[in-house]
């Protein structure tokens, strides 16, 4: 799954450990400091962009274009966003472009940089941003 490989990629660069970083859902209460990875369509794939698709999938690899979605929840403000940026520079880097994850070819775009979302009802500050993956098909 490409959340596994993402999730690899995230411990094995050391942004956090294993326990902290979830797929799926954000947990309701534990852990306060969460990193959640979670897919969804993609957002390239609506008639309007088709063109725009066309030219910027990567030959080889686009078996699968997936958005990704990375949410961080942390109890202070500062850690969380460098915690978020971290995750950014990471996986998107200084501009979009082709990743090893996992073992994984991938080709990552950015969709938008990090930014706040909210503060939930513990006081656990919430930033988001989502990137497309152009990649191929799981073994």
């Amino acid at each position: 799954m490409i959340e596994n490989d993402i999730k690899q990629q995230l411990i094995t660069a050391g942004i956090d450990i294993d326990a902290n970083i979830v797929l799926g859902a954000l947990p309701a209460t534990t852990p306060d400091n969460v990193i959640v990875i979670t897919t969804a369509d993609s957002i390239l794939t609506s008639s309007l962009n088709t063109l725009t698709n066309q030219a910027l999938i990567p030959p080889g690899i686009s078996d699968i274009q997936q958005t990704v979605s990375i949410t961080v929840r942390n109890t202070n403000y500062t850690n969380g966003q460098g915690k978020i940026w971290d995750i950014y520079n990471e996986l998107v880097g200084q501009e979009s472009g082709y990743k090893l994850c996992n073992n994984r070819k991938m080709f990552i775009m950015a969709a938008q940089p990090p930014h706040y979302s909210s503060t939930d009802g513990s006081n656990r500050i919430v930033f988001v941003f989502n990137f497309v993956v152009n990649t191929s098909r799981d073994n």
